[in-house]
């Protein structure tokens, strides 16, 4: 599953599901200070599982 993941989220989430096989990006690592628009964008952009709240 490919799945975008805020900055917020720990670490300890993360790495369970990278070993799992899961393609997360986690934007603590890459893209820190971003927006959530920004996130959201770049979730739909690279077609990762990702929630509208408009």
């Amino acid at each position: 599953m490919r799945l975008p993941a805020n900055e917020n989220i720990p670490g300890e989430v993360i790495t369970p599901l990278q070993s799992r096989g899961h393609d997360v990006r986690w934007m603590l690592t890459e893209g820190a200070g971003n927006t959530d628009e920004a996130v959201l964008s770049r979730a739909r952009a690279e077609q990762r599982f990702a929630c509208d709240f408009r």
